[in-house]
């Protein structure tokens, strides 16, 4: 599960900006038919060009959502059903800005804070807990500052192999999970560097299902989703049922199909860190409330909840001077200034967002298959989409 790929605006910050073709009136408006515009002229040569079997991309405006769509190929590499502007699409780690999203409302609610410890946190273990991880918070669990290993506490695979087995409730699943991390010493001293890991946001995930009661998946439809209004929402493969293609169908680096099911995404204790489907739609509704928030207060949540959430927690930025927030890489690059991004992927659906924060327009781009290819392909749709649709002054 990737952060994201920069590739798009080496270009535009290391030389010219490609041409840009002025929208007309009804580009910028999406609303000459009362709905997005179609984009399925961009996405066919797509096909051709890339190693990739389904592909569809969105414009969205802060104020009026996805503007613009598309899609493009199979729903699963040799069948009949064609993706279309609908489906339902696995966003991998794009994921975690909503688990963050969720903890900012929370927070608003009381019903945890940015300060909570581990230790606080899991009165269960506590007392196990390494001494290094005592004064580890939500905050660096959300931030990538913990100290923890990507997935698994050292060298014991056998712990992410139980995840697999594991049929407990969800939430016993993400608390034992979250025992045998704490309870083993840190990967690297906790505070001291950025270090990717989906483990922290499932830790994450349990700390706030011990804060409400609810299980994160609850809290996910009854915080976010519900509120938004995202009803296409939900976790694990898109596709409604094994024999199913009624949503794409992931596909591994050889292109096989893999039919929904469990093989089809990771354990679903891993859900904060990455296993929510949306639509395009959906998915826009959700990047255009932090367009927003980013500009001021929403019905959701003030926009101080947004400078925290878009600003990241003030710790050393990375070697390339962005910044991990919460959920987002937070940059200043190129065309589109100042930009929040994220690329997720279960290594069968690649899903990648551009956030332009200041001018209030966003690039959404999918494909059903994951590996490099899903990366250029979808830095090809984000590169198509910013030439016909650029941000606004």
């Amino acid at each position: 599960m990737r952060i994201s790929s920069l590739a798009l605006f080496v270009v535009f910050a290391c030389g010219s900006p490609p041409p840009v073709e002025e929208p007309d009136s009804g580009q910028d408006s999406g609303a000459d038919a009362g709905g997005p515009e179609d984009l399925s002229d961009v996405f066919e040569p797509l096909l051709s060009a890339h190693p990739i079997v389904g592909v569809a991309g969105a414009v969205v405006d802060a104020e009026d959502g996805v503007v613009a769509i598309g899609a493009a190929g199979p729903r699963r590499r040799g069948g009949e059903e064609r993706v279309t502007v609908d489906d339902r699409w696995h966003l991998g780690s794009d994921t975690k800005a909503m688990t963050a999203t969720v903890a900012a409302i929370l927070v608003e609610e009381g019903a945890i804070t940015w300060e909570r410890t581990v230790v606080d946190a899991f009165p269960a273990f506590a007392d196990r807990i390494d001494p290094a991880f005592g004064e580890v918070t939500l905050v660096h669990l959300l931030t990538h500052r913990a100290g923890l290993t990507a997935n698994v506490p050292g060298e014991r695979p056998e712990v992410w192999a139980r995840l697999w087995e594991d049929r407990r409730p969800l939430p016993d699943e993400r608390l034992w999970y979250a025992e045998q991390l704490l309870t083993a010493p840190p990967a690297v001293p906790p505070a001291t560097e950025f270090r990717y890991t989906n483990a922290g946001y499932i830790v994450a995930g349990a700390m706030l299902e011990q804060a409400t009661g609810e299980t994160w998946e609850a809290l996910m439809r009854t915080r976010l989703f519900g509120p938004l209004g995202m009803r296409s929402c939900g976790f694990g493969p898109p596709a409604t049922a094994p024999a199913s293609v009624d949503a794409p169908w992931g596909h591994r680096d050889d292109l096989e199909p893999v039919a929904p099911g469990p093989a089809g995404d990771n354990p679903p204790a891993l859900g904060p860190a990455g296993t929510v489907h949306c639509d395009l739609r959906d998915w826009g509704t959700f990047v255009a409330l932090h367009l927003r928030g980013a500009q001021g207060d929403t019905a959701l949540l003030p926009r101080a909840a947004f400078a925290r959430l878009h600003a990241g927690p003030g710790f050393a930025p990375l070697g390339d001077g962005s910044e991990y927030a919460y959920g987002w890489l937070a940059d200043d690059r190129g065309l589109l200034g100042p930009v929040l991004t994220h690329a997720g992927s279960n290594t069968m659906f690649y899903a990648v967002a551009w956030l332009a924060t200041e001018r209030g327009r966003a690039y959404l781009a999918v494909t059903n298959r994951g590996g490099t290819p899903a990366d250029a392909a979808t830095d090809a749709v984000i590169s198509a989409l910013v030439e016909r649709f650029p941000p606004p002054p």
